[in-house]
């Protein structure tokens, strides 16, 4: 797992690929998760599972602890 202040990627393994799409969309602050570079077939603990990239963006909202707080626009 990387994280930097725009994104982050993440390197799973699981019995196929998409299925670990669905549980990070669901994830407070992803958005846009989609899998990047090739999908590898593996074989672990004597199942085949496959190993992949997946690379997403992090909402912009402000960090509790940064000192940064969300202002309301005027009407």
């Amino acid at each position: 797992l990387r994280i930097d202040s725009a994104g982050g990627s993440l390197v799973a393994v699981a019995p196929r690929a998409p299925a670990v799409l669905m549980p990070l969309e669901r994830v407070p602050g992803i958005r846009a998760p989609e899998i990047v570079g090739p999908v590898t077939r593996e074989v672990l603990g004597g199942r085949e599972v496959e190993r992949v990239t997946v690379r997403f963006a992090l909402d912009s909202v402000p960090h509790p602890l940064s000192g940064e707080e969300e202002t309301e626009a005027a009407p």
